[in-house]
């Protein structure tokens, strides 16, 4: 249907922040810490892992508690979109100032929270009525996998050359994708498929053809009847 491109594409839009910032965060700056950066910030992949293993596993239910309680899962989409596209480059200025450890464990663990209060918490909260339920996780998945191997796959190769014109750019790609998920917030915000109505449309017509149909098949004695099986 031409009117679903509407709500994937938003959904797209949404997971374009999660998938860049996911992979930026936990891929390509661990590598850079350890490689690109001069000199280089040690202990790069245990901070990584300590800080991916607090933001995105160990807090998940507490961040999936609150955006519960909040109960308007497009504000919170919308708040962690606008901290991530704020935050991250203001964080990331620090750790090429300072080459230190705890500033880069602090960013990972405070950008990698509001990632996830976004992506599995809050989104798919907020999208979840804007599919019919009969093509809802085929397009919503289809969506979702389509923008995180795109944003997330292209995300540490463009950080990487970006880093080469001005180490501070490759913050930048979370703050474009920050404005891109704002977007796809903003513009489904109101949006509900016509599915309910054409579902609604079609009750009624089936209800007048079966109508119909019983008038002209009668109920006398000379009626037509569809036989019983014994």
């Amino acid at each position: 249907k031409s009117w679903n491109w509407r709500p994937m594409l938003c959904v797209s839009a949404v997971t374009s922040l999660a998938s860049s910032g996911g992979y930026i965060l936990f891929i390509w700056l661990p590598t850079y810490m350890n490689i690109l950066s001069e000199p280089s910030i040690k202990n790069a992949y245990g901070i990584s892992t300590v800080a991916q293993l607090i933001s995105q596993i160990a807090l998940v239910p507490l961040l999936g508690i609150i955006v519960d309680k909040t109960n308007n899962n497009a504000l919170a989409c919308i708040f962690c979109s606008v901290t991530q596209a704020i935050l991250f480059p203001i964080m990331f200025n620090r750790i090429l100032e300072t080459k230190g450890e705890a500033i880069s464990f602090m960013t990972m663990t405070i950008i990698g929270l509001f990632s996830a209060a976004l992506n599995p918490s809050a989104m798919f909260c907020f999208f979840h009525d804007k599919f019919p339920s009969e093509i809802r996780i085929t397009s919503m998945a289809f969506s979702y996998n389509m923008a995180s191997a795109t944003f997330g796959g292209l995300s540490p190769a463009a950080a990487t050359f970006l880093s080469k014109i001005d180490p501070l750019a490759p913050a930048y790609i979370i703050t474009g994708t920050g404005v891109l998920s704002i977007l796809g917030i903003l513009c489904s915000y109101t949006y509900k498929p016509p599915m309910y109505s054409e579902t609604a449309s079609l009750n009624s017509e089936v209800d007048t053809n079966s109508e119909s149909i019983n008038k002209t098949l009668g109920d006398g004695p000379n009626s037509l009847s569809i036989p019983l099986l014994p």
